[in-house]
């Protein structure tokens, strides 16, 4: 009995599910959710999602496995922030990157791997050899035993794609239930549509959970600190070692600037006088505009420059496409099997006068002991929670400096009552 592991695309990452979707006909979706989660796949962008208003969070999720991890908590920022925190833990115990190596982190998590050519690409299968030994900083954040499992790979994938569906498969291994039996993917992914039962939100998770684990958050922020440009989205991909696409759609779900990304075929990928087919679109959280899947584009469209695998154009769009023109920057992709002409992905930018407002962090360059601007200021310093003094150096030092009686407030409270320095319960600290 197999319990298909399926898809291998992705890099959902943090994004937090404003309210629960049920599988439908494709809409924009404002806020990302599961919405844009559900295009994190590398099927032709079958799925993304529409919002289900009567439904709850509690009914959307019916996986076994889901619920195992996560309980009655919000499952996206569960695999999130554990992802999040096994990479924290594997690079305080020497994993370097990016790129990001999922073969180390395999056996610093403990799960011994195995090459098998012919496999479509890789799964998770019990094993009853010994485990490995995890490495002591991630024993601290996994709150279960290595589990019995052993992940096969096909080494003749493309690099690329080979790393992620690694990725995927180490996602899996954070799941109780993991060793129960097989985990292999299918032609249905994460894609509701296609799936015969629950499992597509299984690997829905784990899409997000490896994109977390090869682009962690605190390394893509930089991207996002000027204009999104595709020659040097191109560049990061490189440093990262992953596909085109696993990189766009990381961003488009990180960002907010008033993009969406996109990819799109020939209708006939044989015929270079046939249109282009929006494939699926993940908007950022700050995109409005009407630009959906399914719709034609002009086979003489800027799109049609993208010719070769990486060559990149820049262009426009124009109205008839979603009501006004759009700025798009795109690089061509390989080809489907037995096509000739390759596919395309690319972002696409709004006018500024349609940017939707939204919360943000400004970073600015200074004194982090002395904030800037008027009034009480509020400075936020975080400490291990099994400690129960500052340490002498740096921050927490030059901080002590500033501000001698805070450190004497703070180990104060702490001993006041013992139980606030205890890590709170569940599957990571």
């Amino acid at each position: 009995m197999n319990a298909p592991c399926r898809g291998d695309v992705g890099g959902g990452g943090g994004v937090e599910v404003l309210q629960p979707f049920h599988p439908g006909e494709v809409g924009l979706q404002q806020a990302a959710g599961l919405a844009a989660l559900g295009a994190l796949i590398d099927l032709g962008g079958q799925h993304l999602g529409q919002p289900d208003q009567a439904g709850s969070s509690q009914g959307f999720w019916t996986n076994r496995s889901v619920l195992a991890l996560a309980g009655d908590r919000d499952r996206v920022e569960v695999i999130s922030g554990l992802a999040q925190h096994v990479v924290l833990a594997a690079v305080d115990s020497g994993w370097e990157g990016p790129p990001f190596d999922p073969f180390t982190l395999a056996d610093l998590l403990g799960v011994p791997l195995a090459a098998r050519q012919g496999l479509p690409d890789a799964r998770t299968v019990p094993h009853e050899g010994s485990s490995l030994r995890r490495a002591e900083e991630l024993d601290k954040v996994l709150d279960l035993e290595v589990p019995p499992v052993l992940i096969e790979y096909n080494p003749t994938r493309p690099r690329g794609r080979l790393r992620y569906s690694l990725a995927h498969e180490i996602a899996h291994a954070f799941f109780p239930d993991v060793a129960e039996m097989a985990r292999h993917r299918t032609g249905a992914g994460a894609v509701a549509e296609l799936a015969d039962g629950d499992d597509w939100q299984l690997e829905l998770l784990c899409n997000i959970a490896a994109g977390e684990l090869l682009m962690p958050t605190d390394t893509i922020v930089g991207l996002d600190d000027q204009p999104l440009d595709i020659e040097m989205l191109m560049t990061a991909r490189s440093q990262f070692d992953v596909s085109t696409e696993a990189l766009l759609r990381r961003v488009a779900t990180q960002t907010n600037q008033p993009v969406a990304v996109f990819a799109a075929s020939r209708v006939n990928g044989n015929d270079d006088k046939s249109a282009f087919r929006v494939e699926y679109v993940v908007p950022s959280r700050s995109y409005t505009s009407p630009f959906e899947r399914g719709r034609h584009l002009p086979n003489d469209s800027v799109l049609a420059e993208c010719a070769a695998i990486g060559f990149t154009a820049r262009g426009v769009l124009d109205a008839t496409v979603s009501g006004h023109e759009l700025a798009v920057q795109c690089v061509g992709l390989p080809p489907y099997p037995n096509h000739r002409l390759t596919r395309v992905a690319g972002i696409v930018r709004m006018p500024t006068s349609e940017v939707a407002s939204i919360p943000s962090i400004t970073y600015v360059v200074g004194d982090a002991t002395r904030p800037h601007g008027n009034g009480s200021q509020i400075i936020a310093h975080v400490v291990n929670n099994q400690a129960s003094r500052w340490a002498r150096h740096g921050f927490a030092g030059t901080l002590a400096e500033s501000y001698p009686d805070a450190p004497i407030y703070f180990s104060t409270w702490v001993m006041d009552d013992t139980a606030r320095a205890r890590p709170r319960q569940g599957p990571f600290p």
